[in-house]
């Protein structure tokens, strides 16, 4: 049985290093592992209140229904002057509602930064955590940020060491060599990231 893992770049730019992450990510799939990449960021509208009484735009709809029949859901942020991208906040916004049957409440979470700067967006990822944890989501315990050099997201360049890949392939939610194809990995408290002050 195959398990999605629906993941999202939260950028607008079509080549930034978050994107570049999961399309090096989508070469390197697992057996018994389907990775959906969500590209609707663009088509999702301001978040408002007054809006959830009535049909979820077409760009809400498709996000949460992708989010819905995902086993796990990683998301990899930019960094903005710290935080995480405007329009990524945006919908998870929208995901989080309605409270108490939000898709994304209970959904297996990774939250994951990438940067051009030395720090790998540690201060987005950090503000990723806060928002998902404040949503409800279930964070895997395993985060990764990811900055410029030999990883993933620069398959041309080789590993120089064998531990970020492995912790790439944790905070995406694969299954390691001794996981079942769709069981979930344990929460090890494992925090690959900077702190941000």
């Amino acid at each position: 049985m195959s398990v999605t893992i629906a993941a999202t770049a939260g950028s607008l730019r079509p080549g930034p290093h978050t994107r570049a992450l999961l399309r090096a990510t989508a070469r390197d799939v697992p057996p018994g592992i389907r990775l959906a990449i969500w590209d609707g960021l663009a088509r999702v509208p301001p978040y408002s209140g007054d809006a959830e009484a009535g049909p979820a735009p077409a760009g809400v709809a498709a996000l949460r229904q992708l989010i819905a029949g995902a086993g796990a859901v990683p998301i990899v942020t930019p960094e903005h002057n710290g935080p995480i991208q405007g329009q990524l906040k945006n919908a998870l916004d929208w995901a989080s509602r309605p409270r108490g049957a939000a898709v994304l409440e209970g959904k297996p979470a990774a939250a994951i930064s990438a940067s051009p700067g030395p720090r790998g967006g540690g201060c987005a990822l950090a503000d990723l955590r806060k928002v998902l944890t404040l949503i409800g989501a279930d964070l895997s315990g395993t985060e990764l940020a990811v900055p410029p050099g030999p990883h993933p997201a620069h398959p041309g360049r080789p590993h120089r060491r064998p531990g970020p890949a492995r912790a790439h392939h944790r905070a995406m939610g694969y299954p390691s060599d001794r996981t079942k194809p769709g069981q979930r990995l344990a929460r090890s408290g494992r925090r690959s990231g900077p702190s941000c002050p």
